[in-house]
C-alpha cells in the first residue's frame, strides 16, 4: 500500500516539541547512567492547526479519518524533513459563518 502524503499547511507558526528517548538509571548514592533507548532516539511532535473553508476542512477531516490514527502518512515539519507521522485524535471548530479550523497533533515515528 502506498503511503499518502499529508499536503495541506498549518497556519500560525507551530512549535514543535523534540524528545530524546532514554534510559535513566538512578543509583542510592546519587549517581545515575543514561543511554538512548533504540536506533530512532529523536522524536518530534508538532501542535498544528488549519483553517478555511468546511471544504476545505472537510478533506483534511477525511485524510486523518482514512489513516484512523493507526496508519502513518509522510509529513514534512517545520524546519525539518519529510517523515513518518500519526494523529491520534484532532478537533474540529466552526469559528463562524463558513470558517472552520482543525487542530491536531502530529506525533513522529518510524518505520522499517
Amino acid at each position: 500500500m502506498t503511503t499518502e502524503t499529508f499536503r495541506w499547511k498549518p497556519v500560525g507558526q507551530p512549535a514543535g516539541t523534540v524528545t530524546f528517548r532514554r534510559h535513566v538509571a538512578q543509583f542510592g548514592d546519587g549517581y545515575r547512567q543514561v543511554v538512548g533507548d533504540g536506533i530512532n532516539k529523536k522524536v518530534q511532535a508538532w501542535p498544528v492547526q488549519f483553517a478555511g473553508t468546511r471544504q476545505q476542512m472537510q478533506e483534511i477531516i477525511d485524510f486523518l479519518d482514512r489513516h484512523a490514527g493507526i496508519r502513518s502518512f509522510l509529513w514534512t515539519p517545520p524546519l525539518g524533513v519529510e517523515g513518518y507521522y500519526e494523529v491520534a485524535e484532532y478537533s474540529p471548530s466552526p469559528v463562524g459563518g463558513t470558517a472552520y479550523t482543525v487542530s491536531a497533533k502530529f506525533q513522529q515515528v518510524f518505520r522499517p
